[in-house]
């Protein structure tokens, strides 16, 4: 582990009677309601001026000030705190949950500071997993762009051309947005034949405990999206690219799905190890390098209606 990762859950104390892993408790957040509540859409379920609405907000961050009192911004703020806590948020049983939090501080994000009125977009791309690059996410106009022009090795269609960003994986530096497509003999266009509905429908029905779930969805369709647009989302700044939030939502999305499968169960589930190899509790508390408001546990994010959240995913 490197010098600058900094860990992500800090140690529970004694005195907050937390749970070993298949404990059950009352105070096991449930799904509820709460107002308001957001509802989160498909990308090709907004209407063409949210899309143009939501991407713009996105940019607005890179104009806006640093949080950390760094000399970037705050949009490059969420790659600083995601770069950092790298070894202590994925392929251990806090990445759900984390990921949860983080993705939501940065919906936040876009609405109190750029005024953005809806809500964080998923993009389900088991919908395009049979002609991956016909998806309208890559759409010049009001999507994302596609992949890197040969020739500037720069994202250089759609709203997002000229996107600046501060971070890479080693030092800091001022960079364009890159992105390199992948067409794997094995895994296919974008590693879409890891992240089809067939897939994706098995993990969901066969996974018997949040530990399996987060396994099979981490090294499986999560891996291999990233792996297959490459460039910043193959690097530990992957945050840098846009399009981590949609993929984001829509892991959260699936977590969600499994948990109403069997609610009164699933909805306290949590279990698995840290960073160290040891036990995971609920009693947790999630470190957001101060992107958020700091002090909530992994027990407060099993719902999405609980703790700092009030969304919905649309399924």
């Amino acid at each position: 582990m490197d010098e600058e990762t900094e860990i992500a859950l800090s140690s529970p104390t004694s005195e907050t009677g937390l749970l070993s892993p298949g404990e059950k408790s009352s105070s096991t957040p449930k799904a509820t309601f709460c107002e308001p509540l957001s509802i989160r859409q498909e990308w090709r379920q907004l209407s063409i001026p949210a899309r143009k609405s939501y991407l713009e907000a996105v940019k607005c961050l890179t104009t806006k000030p640093s949080r950390l009192n760094l000399t970037t911004s705050l949009y490059d703020d969420f790659t600083v705190v995601h770069k950092k806590r790298v070894y202590s948020v994925h392929h251990v049983s806090a990445s759900l949950p984390w990921h949860r939090y983080f993705i939501f501080i940065f919906e936040q994000a876009l609405k109190e500071k750029c005024g953005y009125e809806g809500s964080l977009p998923y993009w389900d791309w088991t919908l395009d997993s049979k002609d991956p690059l016909a998806s309208p996410i890559w759409d010049p106009e009001i999507g994302f762009g596609g992949s890197k022009d040969p020739a500037t090795g720069c994202v250089e269609g759609g709203p997002l051309k000229g996107f600046l960003l501060s971070n890479t994986k080693n030092i800091p530096s001022r960079h364009c947005l890159v992105r390199e497509f992948s067409n794997d003999s094995e895994f296919g266009e974008l590693h879409s034949k890891q992240w089809s509905p067939e897939i994706v429908s098995d993990i969901l029905t066969s996974s018997k405990t949040f530990e399996e779930l987060r396994e099979r969805i981490e090294r499986g369709p999560h891996k291999h999206l990233h792996d297959g647009i490459g460039g910043e989302m193959m690097s530990f700044t992957s945050s840098n690219d846009p399009l981590f939030y949609l993929h984001h939502a829509q892991v959260d999305r699936l977590w969600s799905m499994w948990q109403q499968q069997d609610p009164d169960v699933r909805m306290r589930e949590y279990s698995g190890k840290d960073v160290f190899g040891g036990v995971s509790t609920v009693g947790h508390i999630l470190d957001m390098g101060g992107l958020g408001e700091e002090g909530h546990s992994i027990l407060h994010t099993l719902s999405s209606t609980n703790g700092p959240f009030c969304y919905h995913t649309i399924n």
